[in-house]
């Protein structure tokens, strides 16, 4: 399973919650940022490279985003359930087509990108069973990202986190396996949400795969 949303759209308090109050029952997976933002042997961060020069970075930071989600899905699950914080489908189908779109990648690039999840994706069979979409505004995920005011982030523009949201919105309308989380609500009024409705439909899917 895996929690996807926009930039600020809350998927960190999201899983945070999940890992205190249910690590016991899950496997939770973070966004690998720590390897992003120390990559190789030099340590060099590729999330500030990215957004520092779209243009220049934006084909090596997807190929390196790719290849830590290819690490993640090829290690074994610790637990009956492991959550991820994004997952392999959404390097591709949002962030690559979206930089392809804005004129950051071009058709070479993104076709490669491309033939390489639909590679592993067959290869590896790892589809996930349930996507747990957090669905924010994006003027309110804007507002947040700029109060959270991480360094690398500094120079990204409503438009870019708009775009993303736009994406979001086209390519979950096809995926029949989601569950949309209002973003736009409190941490209390969240994690009651997790509680009563994210939970139990876990535990429902995942009662259903294990009975197959």
């Amino acid at each position: 399973m895996v929690i996807e949303g926009n930039i600020s759209s809350g998927k960190t308090e999201f899983i945070k919650y999940l890992e205190k109050k249910y690590g016991e029952m899950f496997e939770i997976v973070h966004e690998p940022l720590h390897i992003w933002k120390a990559y190789g042997s030099n340590r060099v961060n590729m999330l500030e490279k990215l957004y520092s020069n779209l243009k220049q970075n934006a084909y090596a930071f997807q190929l390196m985003a790719q290849c830590t989600r290819l690490d993640i899905c090829i290690t074994p699950c610790k637990k009956k359930i492991r959550i991820c914080e994004r997952g392999l489908e959404s390097v591709v189908d949002i962030f690559s087509k979206m930089l392809y779109s804005s004129g950051y990648l071009n058709d070479t690039q993104l076709q490669h990108l491309s033939s390489i999840e639909k590679y592993y994706h067959g290869l590896l069979k790892c589809e996930p069973n349930l996507i747990i979409y957090l669905k924010t505004h994006p003027k309110i995920a804007f507002t947040r990202m700029k109060h959270r005011a991480r360094s690398e982030e500094t120079s990204l523009s409503f438009e870019y986190i708009n775009q993303l949201h736009l994406m979001y919105e086209q390519w979950l309308d096809k995926n029949k396996n989601v569950l949309v989380v209002d973003g736009d609500v409190t941490l209390f009024q969240l994690y009651e949400y997790i509680d009563s409705i994210v939970i139990p439909k876990i535990f429902t899917l995942a009662l259903n795969y294990l009975c197959k």
